[in-house]
Formats: structure tokens, sequence, C-alpha cells
């Protein structure tokens, strides 16, 4: 709620303060549009139903606050800081500044022996509630306060031999000269915007430009379409592109490939358009002539991530085409910037390759024990080894990024290599998990409490550059990221993190996601861990039925057999989901004729024969091939049968 009144619009940028110490939220404010270094903290409490207290004829709401806490806030010069109470039934937040809470505190006692207490009651006036006049007034405050501090600190910093460098940035970028001509400035600088990533500037510009000029005017209405698809406000990306479709003939060649993707990346990303048709537009926008290297890496990337999610595919051919392509990009002449956060990409690519492959192996390891025998041992280091050389391979190149960003302080390029390095960590931690026997917890040394805090720290981190630079889908991933990997660090430790907590996160998700329009945030780790769950409890002939074409798919590869026994195996798994659709007994058991598993000979090489038996009164029924035959033996005679 806080963040959706101290927006950006109105001259604060909020981040989740890391490590979470007495503040929740580290606010900088935006004086003549540029984020001025000016900070203070603020410190959020909440409460179901508020007590309120009466003095003369001033109503307070009172709450138990922690000294310590009160202490801190204090010794944050000379921003201090601002507490806020939310009280939970109203859906209100009220809020004072901490110098003025000491201050009542101390003009209510006769001593000063409160400040020995762990615990003090605070009074915030019941009209100081938080909404869009408050957060002009606590603008004007704060700017007044930091002002006068800086002109102090001028006059008075070299008496303690300290020098100063102010930027000049300000004055040579006339922001009042831009906010009152965006047009010109758009026109001039929109693209460089765009390809700097200044996509909160570009956002703000185009939102003081005339609607009617941004659909007449060709590079604004392109402009327009590339902001907020970026941003992930699909529904206004949308609507410019159904203008831009009307002058499409106003474009370069270029330009028009770059409509044509974006407008298939909206669709897609709007679920109107499949996965197929995505990857064959991206095929034929790759085919152009008409654009450059970076886009054709671009391309290319996108191509192999969707391929890597695509069931029945060699993983490890993609593995060697993305690391093929890692060459490519590396030797190409692109500015070693642009090179790296291509190559972040692909890292992050070859990592859910390196999943698949795993999975997929330790599938047919499974499969190959049950009808062969354990898989020898040299076999299974040769995997381990190739398993690590990917893992390795993808997390060098994102170290390799994150050295290059510390070194030339470009924020914008460590917070992507943050976000992909806690995007990959939540992902492996994840399927790990899939291997727990049953629903036992993991052993503490599955990996290190502190690093699943330093990965939530990461993707927190990233979430707050890409929220003060307006990439709000970037942000959304960001902080769902560390979320989920909270509730990976619950199912492995049985126990919750503080910071920041699962609620605070939840907090900041919850507008995120109503800003970008949406539907309210659901976390896929539960949904796996709930599937986790429901499959340890059933048998795989429970599968979907894609589920099954691969599973069947394994089997066959896995055992050696011809492609024309997956029919068979296929066929199995569908006679058993038949007999258990047909007959609701859980203590019904459909079995096969086990002679064709004597040798791989005969392994599924025909169809199979059945039998149906009680588990309990050891009931059997005759064999057929058909299993209506033998559900309806099964109805005729059981049930004078059982002994149940």
């Amino acid at each position: 709620m806080v963040r959706s009144i101290l927006t950006q619009r109105r001259g604060f940028i909020c981040r989740i303060e890391q490590p979470d110490y007495a503040v929740d939220l580290d606010v900088e404010l935006i004086r003549n549009n540029t984020p001025s270094g000016s900070k203070f903290a603020i410190q959020i409490k909440s409460k179901t139903l508020c007590q309120r207290v009466s003095q003369g004829e001033d109503e307070f709401i009172s709450f138990s606050f922690p000294i310590d806490t009160l202490e801190y806030l204090s010794r944050r010069v000379p921003g201090f800081g601002i507490v806020i109470i939310y009280e939970t039934s109203s859906a209100t937040a009220y809020y004072d500044f901490v110098e003025a809470l000491v201050s009542r505190i101390t003009e209510e006692r006769d001593n000063d022996d409160w400040r020995n207490q762990n615990t003090v009651s605070i009074h915030i006036p019941t009209a100081n509630v938080l909404n869009e006049d408050a957060a002009i007034g606590i603008w004007q405050v704060y700017d007044r306060r930091f002002s006068r501090f800086d002109e102090m600190f001028k006059k008075h910093s070299p008496d303690y031999g300290i020098s100063l460098l102010y930027s000049s940035c300000s004055e040579k970028a006339k922001p009042q000269e831009i906010i009152n001509n965006p047009v010109a400035f758009l026109q001039d600088y929109g693209f460089y915007l765009f390809n700097a990533r200044d996509i909160e500037l570009l956002s703000f510009l185009l939102e003081k430009t005339e609607s009617g000029k941004l659909k007449t005017d060709p590079n604004l209405t392109l402009l327009s379409i590339l902001t907020y698809t970026e941003r992930g406000l699909l529904v206004d990306a949308e609507y410019y592109l159904a203008q831009a479709r009307n002058v499409e003939n106003s474009y370069s060649p270029e330009q028009r490939v770059f409509i044509d993707i974006y407008a298939t990346r909206i669709a897609f990303q709007l679920g109107r358009t499949s996965t197929y048709h995505y990857r064959e537009s991206l095929k034929k926008a790759l085919s152009s002539p008409d654009i450059n290297e970076h886009t054709r890496f671009g391309i290319e990337i996108k191509l192999l991530s969707l391929a890597s999610i695509q069931g029945d595919v060699d993983h490890l051919e993609i593995g060697k085409q993305i690391d093929h392509l890692q060459e490519k990009i590396r030797k190409s002449e692109l500015n070693e910037r642009d090179r790296f956060l291509l190559l972040i990409n692909t890292a992050l690519v070859s990592h859910i390759v390196t999943l698949a492959v795993s999975r997929e192996a330790i599938t047919r390891m499974r499969i190959t024990k049950k009808v062969k025998g354990e898989t020898p041992i040299e076999l299974r280091v040769e995997l381990v080894r190739l398993l690590i050389k990917m893992f390795e391979s993808s997390q060098n190149t994102l170290q390799e990024a994150l050295k290059y960003g510390l070194k030339n302080d470009d924020r914008h390029l460590v917070a992507e290599v943050q976000n992909r390095i806690s995007q990959c960590f939540l992902s492996f931690v994840t399927q790990s998990a899939a291997f727990i026997n049953g629903n036992e917890v993991a052993e503490r040394s599955l990996a290190p409490q502190n690093i699943f805090q330093r990965m939530v720290n990461q993707a927190v981190n990233a979430y707050n550059f890409f929220v003060e630079k307006g990439l709000l889908d970037d942000a959304l991933s960001a902080l769902t990221t560390a979320y989920e990997i909270q509730l990976v660090f619950v199912h492995h430790y049985c126990t919750e993190m503080k910071d920041p907590s699962k609620e605070v996160l939840l907090d900041h998700i919850r507008p995120l996601t109503k800003a970008l329009g949406r539907d309210d945030y659901t976390p896929l780790v539960t949904g796996f861990f709930e599937q986790l769950s429901s499959i340890a409890k059933s048998s795989l002939y429970e599968l979907s039925d894609q589920e099954a074409e691969k599973y069947a798919a394994y089997f066959v590869r896995a055992t050696d057999l011809p492609d024309d026994r997956k029919q068979n195996v296929l066929k199995d798994i569908q006679n058993h989901k038949l007999f258990r659709s047909m007959i609701d007994d859980p203590n019904a058991e459909l079995l096969q004729n086990l002679k064709h598993s004597e040798s791989p000979a005969t392994l599924y090489s025909e169809t199979l024969i059945y039998l149906a038996r009680c588990s309990v009164c050891g009931f059997r029924t005759i064999e057929s091939v058909d299993v209506n035959n033998v559900a309806r033996e099964w109805r005729l005679y059981h049930g004078f049968r059982c002994l149940k």
C-alpha cells in the first residue's frame, strides 16, 4: 500500500531495505526528475484494530513501539524517518515523522526513564492518514529538509577538510525544458533512451505527450509499443500497435520487423497465440536481411529458450547450439556491455537445458533399473561429469558478467545478473526437492541457509533497480523469484526467513501485479510441491495424456527398444487409466501377463494381456487383451466372492 502512494510520479523511489534492521523501506527523493541521493527511512507496523486515545480535542492512535527502533531511526540524519501504522480492519495507514514522535513522548513524560524500556507507546494523530495529499506534504517536508542540509553542509564542509564534487548533469539536462517540450526530446533521444533501458523516463515523457501526437507520429507510436511492452503494460502496447499497423509504410524495413516481433510477443504473453506460432514468427524475423547483429542474437536466444521447454527434444543438442551461439557472441564486434547482456540470457537458457538433461537422465536410469538393472557406475560418473560441466558453464558466464558490471559500476548489468542467478538457484533447489523421498525434510547440509538468504537479497536488489528504471515486468519477475525462494526454504528447513518476511514481499507483489493488470499472483512453487505430494500417493498410470506420451518416449529410449514399441507402452498406460475409470474400487489391481518382459526382444513387442486381482480377497478375473472384458467380469463376479 505504501508504495502505491509514495510513487515515482509523486517524487519517491521506494526500495526494500536489506538487511532489514529497524527499516522496511529506504526511500530516495526525486528532485528535478532525477534521483537525488537524499534518502530517509520508513518503518511499517500493522495491527488489526488500533487503540484510540484523546488528548484535549485531538485524537491519536496508540501503538506499542520498540525503543531501539526509535533510536535507530533518530540516528539516520538528516532524513530521520517515518513510522507508519497500518490498521488492517479499516485498511488505513497512519504516519508521523520520527522526530515528532520522540518530541511528543518527551512532552508526555515527566522524565527520561522511558528510554531504558524495551517499548514505549507512541501516539500518531488520526488526522495523519497516508494518502495522495499526504504524499505531497511529505515530499515538501523532505525537499526543504535536504535543501537546507545541503546548504549547511556546503557552507561548513571546508572547515572539516571535506572536498565536495557536485554533478552538473541536472543543469545540462535542463529538465524543465524537457518537460515543456517532451516531443522534441523523444524525437531526438527516444530510441537512445530505449536502448539504454531508461524505461521510466521514456514512460514519463510519453505520458507528458498528447495522445494524438503519439498516434500520428510513427516514431513516437513505435516508441510507445516498445516502452509499454517492456513495462509489461500489454493493453497499452497493443493499442499503439494497432495505430502502427495503419501506417506501416511509414516505417523502415528494420522497424517493420520490430513491429512484427513485438506484435507476436504481445499476443503470446496475452495467451492469444501458441508457442508454435510464436517460434515461427521469430524464425521469419531471423531470416530477414534487415535486422542488425544484436537483434539477430536476441532472436536466436529466444528460439533456443522456446525449444528448451518443448517436449520430446534432444536437450543435449540444444546445449551444443547454446555453446556455439555463445562463442559467436563473444567473437562479435558488439561492444562489451552488449555482449555480456546477451551472454546473461544464454546462461539462463543453458541452465534450463541442464536441468532438463538431468531430469531425463534420472528418469531413464530409473526405468532402466526396473527392466535391466542398475546403470553401470562408469556411465553414471560420465553423466555426472557432463552435468557438472554444463552447470559450471552457465554459472561461470554469470559470474564473469557480474564481475564486469561491478568493475564498471553498471547497476543495470549487475541487476540483470543478480536476477538471473536467483532464478537459476530457484529452479535448481526446486528440482532438487523432487528427488527427496516422500515428503521428508531435506538434510540441513543440502545448502547452507545463508545461501538462500543471499539469493533472496540479490533478487530484491534487482527488483529495486528495475522499479527505479520503470521495468515493472522485470521487477515483478525478480520479486516473485525472491518470494518463491522463501517458499522452497520453508519446504527444506521447516522455518521461515525474517529479512524480508514473505508478508513484506507479498505487500509489494500485490500492487505491482495490479499496476500491470495481471491476475492475482499464484506462486508456482506451491503448485509444484502440491503436485509432488500427490505424485507420491499416485502411480505412473495417473499421468496426463501429455505426461504419458513423454514417459513412453523415455521408456523406449532408456531400454533401447525400437520406436514402434512406444505405441504399446502408451497403450498399456491408457488401459490402466481405462480400467480405473470403469472400476471405482481401491482394492482392484490391473496386472500384466509378464511373459513379454522375459527379454528385450519381446518387451512390449505385442499388445499386452491383463487380468484384475482383488488385494483383499485374492479374486482374479480371466485374462484378456481387452480391458473392457476384464472390467465386465469384475463387476459380474467380484461382489459375490470378496470377503471384505
